[in-house]
């Protein structure tokens, strides 16, 4: 009985960890498309709306799913609250500044998104979190020195990037949950 529920949690941490990055790649993706499509202040609107209602959309999304909660010492808890927190209040700040100069709006809010998950990679030991919020930081500094009239590149870039960490994060999970079932059914001795 232990064991299955054990897979159930992995399960229910994978599923979350996907849907969680599938849902910021969607708001990513969704305002760096209006951005891309000559809509600049509907694509800041996007970005701003998504990162303040967040927690609601990311909340109705794992309910029509029927992923449950993580527990509460779950890192991903953590995350969505500092998401939820820190980019309404990042997106607000720079707003107004950043309507007159937008191009530099998606590479500087990337790169406040590339830092909350390296704070939360570093805090809790997550490697795919330092390696998801270096390579967006890394990116976007790329992107806003070589491509800095492209207003939306950056968006983008984030968008796809977070989709793509869901998609592998699926992946390995599903892989990860295969080896957990053969040790059930197998019944190797864990240590000494």
């Amino acid at each position: 009985m232990g064991m299955d529920r054990f897979t159930a949690d992995v399960r229910n941490n994978y599923n979350n960890y996907y849907l969680l990055f599938s849902t910021m790649g969607g708001i990513w993706l969704l305002a760096g498309c209006l951005g891309a499509y000559n809509y600049p202040h509907l694509a800041m609107l996007a970005l701003l709306g998504g990162a303040t209602l967040f927690q609601p959309i990311y909340r109705i999304i794992r309910k029509a799913f029927g992923v449950k909660q993580t527990k509460t010492d779950h890192p991903l808890r953590m995350l969505t609250t500092l998401l939820a927190i820190g980019m309404p209040l990042g997106v607000t700040v720079g707003f107004f500044p950043f309507k007159e100069n937008m191009n530099l709006f998606f590479p500087a809010f990337s790169l406040l998104f590339a830092m909350i998950f390296g704070i939360i990679g570093y805090i809790y030991r997550i490697k795919s979190f330092v390696i998801l919020g270096l390579t967006n930081m890394i990116g976007n500094i790329y992107i806003s020195h070589f491509y800095f009239d492209h207003f939306a590149f950056a968006g983008l870039f984030t968008g796809i990037l977070l989709l793509a960490t869901a998609s592998v994060g699926k992946i390995y999970g599903e892989i990860d949950l295969r080896f957990v079932s053969l040790k059930k059914k197998i019944k190797i001795p864990q240590g000494n």
